[in-house]
Parts: C-alpha cells; sequence; structure tokens
C-alpha cells in the first residue's frame, strides 16, 4: 500500500473517530436531559413523561440511521406525527406558562436545547456500523 493511501485512510479513520465521539457526546446530552426530567418534582409542573418519551424516539432515531444527517434526523423527528413532538417539545412544564405569548426566549429549556444540538452537532453524520467496527478493532491497547 502507498504512503498516500494510508495518509487518506488515517484520515478518514480520524474524521470517523471524531463523529462517533461527537454522536456520543450528543447521546450523552440527550440522556443527561432525560435524567434531569425525571428528577425534577414540582406540584406546578406537568408530567415529565411526554418529553422523556419524544426525546428517547429522538435518541432511537439517532441510533437506528446510518449515514443521515444529525440536522435532518432532528427536523425528521420533530415533524413526525403530524408535528406532535415538536409541539411535546415546546409545552411549558409550568402549568401557569402560555403557549400562545411565547416569546422565543422563553421557550421551554428542552426546545432550546433541541436548537443548540442542532447548531453544534447538526452538520455531522451518524457514523455507519462498518465504521464503528473498525474504530473499535483500532483501538491502542
Amino acid at each position: 500500500m502507498s504512503p498516500k493511501v494510508t495518509q487518506d485512510m488515517r484520515a478518514q479513520l480520524q474524521n470517523a473517530r471524531t463523529k462517533e465521539k461527537t454522536i456520543s457526546d450528543l447521546l450523552e446530552d440527550i440522556q443527561k436531559h432525560i435524567d434531569s426530567l425525571n428528577s425534577s418534582r414540582n406540584p406546578f409542573m406537568r408530567s415529565p413523561q411526554a418529553k422523556v418519551a419524544a426525546l428517547q424516539a429522538l435518541k432511537n432515531k439517532l441510533q437506528e440511521n446510518e449515514g443521515e444527517n444529525i440536522n435532518k434526523l432532528i427536523e425528521s423527528w420533530l415533524t413526525d406525527e403530524n408535528g406532535k413532538n415538536q409541539k411535546t417539545i415546546n409545552q411549558h412544564r409550568l402549568v401557569f406558562k402560555s403557549e400562545q405569548n411565547q416569546n422565543p426566549d422563553d421557550a421551554p429549556r428542552t426546545a432550546r436545547l433541541i436548537e443548540d444540538w442542532k447548531k453544534q452537532y447538526g452538520t455531522l453524520t451518524v457514523p455507519s456500523s462498518e465504521v464503528e467496527d473498525s474504530l473499535r478493532n483500532r483501538q491502542p491497547k
């Protein structure tokens, strides 16, 4: 094998490693938010179950769609079932908050996180299982 091919392969592998780590970070961020929703207790707040279920569906979608763009997957997830996830994410859990008078700066924390995730991870693609397998086999020992 020529040195040029080896360098190209090394660059591709490093790029895939970076993407894998970033996708893992995104999945970890989603899980942390799910955990925080589950641990919050307040008599003036709606149950987090709907948001938790929606976020779990997002995690599943990200894990099942190899080679897909993260931003497209998030947008697709938001519009699934006639925008059900979008409505769920944009609903304030605090019962006193009105959705009609919602200012973008006053959006629910989950909705703001989704927008942040789209900015941070949106340009990446979900790595294929072949890439993940090759990364696991090539990890330094």
